[in-house]
């Protein structure tokens, strides 16, 4: 041993953790097959086992952004360029694929889904306590798994949602006297479905209908009957409780009582602050989505023709997404009230991103509001809140916004590492790296309302470059070339070819798919 020049350290751990119903398991058996497997295996051979099982995954995504010749710098020169305003599309690029290779790394078929720090947290009492956090970052960590190719990495998230299924049954029966299945802001290993922490974090009962769009997200782009079959229960189910727990307001509208919008206190004209509301417009824009994703897998199964009725009924009658006559913001609250702060929550901007039901051609006076509110919502605290900003400039097309939303992502929050912190560079929070790449593949390539949208939010900074394997919804992977900012060659496949509406450089076609 005193005359080795290197030395390789194998570290296995296990618990007794099986399942959140059974902690019998025998962690010492588990840690012994663990070292078996690498028994005798040579440092070069364990790396080249790695790669073996990155590279088909990761290879499926290849980027090329512009500005090749920035690699020869240290990344702790460059992210400090981008700090004075310097441009870096390698960067940007680099930023995409470290994103991938994350989720690669850290969520496989089998394991638990990603928390806030992923599988890289180092405290024994973790911020937050490694939980999930429903109301909007364990779902910030999935936007790019379908986009960016890496379906299979997605298993993890949708098999929670169908275990919470369970729990938030008896959570819906006891504490609302509904049918169906809820979970509020917060669950973790044992699957809590129940309010946690303060009633100003907790009272958010949209979670479970947020973690439907993911189910259907990952049937759109797949196009997998057999999949939308097993999780249509989960939909139909968490619909069940949204159908017992509205309520209609003085108008005849429908509404959720009571709510929150995500964790954004408001003002009242007479000076009252105040968190808890009822029907704010968050929980009504991730209804609709449920409800209309319900009705859309009822009619692709052929069942439940009464349900997906009633569900058309109650849907045209949920508060609609309002413009602020004071602000021109879209309307976060039912009431035209004011944040209690220029905070950086944006709930009401739900309907722009994940959701579709605001789009820049579909409903332009909407988009209209919902840039003016990501403009004049001013602060910004964690990255999580830049994943929500690139992927809100990305949807309104708007390249040049995008990039300096990422550019500020990038100067704010991204370390020589490219590991992104909550603020301050302090705390590594994994849903600013993996929601940032969401927002870089959106500005290449969109697929939502029924047209995939090729570059339609490049920068300036990134006039000529080549993506390949993007994948859009209706089970499509894209590849696309351009130059001096306009589309030169794009290819859209399929394992089977049909017709796709497309837009390509401002014009909207329609266009055979290529066999894959």
């Amino acid at each position: 041993m005193a005359a080795a020049d290197a030395v390789t350290l194998v570290y296995t751990a296990a618990t007794s953790y099986r399942s959140y119903k059974d902690n019998d398991g025998d962690p010492q058996a588990l840690c012994q097959k663990y070292l078996a497997a690498v028994d005798g295996k040579s440092w070069p051979q364990l790396r080249a086992a790695h790669v073996a099982d990155v590279r088909p995954l990761f290879n499926r995504v290849d980027v090329d952004l512009g500005g090749a010749e920035a690699a020869a710098r240290p990344a702790e020169q460059r992210v400090a360029a981008v700090e004075q305003g310097a441009a870096d599309p390698l960067l940007a690029a680099q930023v995409l694929q470290f994103g991938r290779y994350l989720l690669i790394a850290g969520s496989r078929p089998g394991t638990q889904p990603l928390n806030l720090q992923g599988i890289w947290n180092e405290s024994t009492k973790p911020a937050w306590g490694a939980k999930w956090t429903l109301n909007c970052n364990a779902e910030i960590n999935y936007w790019p798994v379908e986009t960016c190719n890496l379906g299979e990495c997605h298993e993890p998230l949708l098999r929670l949602i169908e275990e919470l299924r369970e729990p938030g049954r008896v959570t819906a029966k006891n504490n609302y006297h509904c049918r169906g299945w809820v979970v509020h802001h917060n669950t973790d290993i044992w699957h809590g479905t129940a309010v946690v922490d303060s009633f100003g974090f907790g009272a958010f009962t949209a979670s479970g209908a947020w973690l439907c769009h993911h189910l259907w997200e990952h049937y759109d782009f797949t196009r997998d009957p057999a999949f939308l079959a097993t999780a249509y229960p989960t939909m139909k189910e968490a619909a069940e409780f949204y159908l017992d727990f509205l309520i209609p307001d003085e108008n005849g509208h429908l509404i959720t009582s009571p709510s929150i919008s995500f964790e954004q206190p408001f003002r009242t004209p007479d000076g009252r602050r105040g968190t808890l509301c009822v029907g704010p417009t968050v929980d009504m824009q991730i209804l609709r989505d449920l409800f209309t994703h319900c009705i859309a897998a009822g009619e692709i199964l052929g069942v439940d023709a009464d349900f997906r009725t009633r569900l058309h009924d109650v849907r045209a009658r949920l508060l609609p997404t309002g413009i602020s006559a004071r602000t021109g913001q879209i309307q976060e609250w039912r009431e035209d009230w004011m944040p209690a702060f220029n905070g950086n929550q944006l709930a009401p901007l739900w309907g722009l991103n994940p959701g579709d039901e605001i789009t820049p051609w579909a409903t332009p006076a909407l988009a209209a509001a919902a840039k003016k509110t990501l403009v004049e919502r001013e602060q910004w605290f964690g990255s999580w809140a830049s994943a929500f900003r690139v992927n809100f400039a990305a949807r309104l097309e708007d390249g040049a916004l995008a990039e300096q939303m990422l550019d500020r992502h990038l100067r704010d929050h991204v370390a020589s590492s490219l590991l992104s912190s909550f603020s301050n560079r302090e705390l590594f929070q994994i849903d600013g790296n993996l929601g940032v790449t969401a927002g870089i593949a959106e500005m290449l390539l969109q697929s939502h309302g029924g047209m995939i949208n090729l570059l339609p939010a490049l920068p300036p900074s990134w006039p000529a470059g080549k993506v390949t394997g993007l994948r859009a919804r209706g089970n499509f992977v894209v590849d696309i070339e351009w130059k001096d900012g306009k589309v030169t060659h794009y290819r859209i496949s399929s394992v089977t070819p049909r017709d796709v509406k497309v837009c390509v450089n401002g014009e909207t076609k329609t266009v055979t798919a290529d066999k894959l």
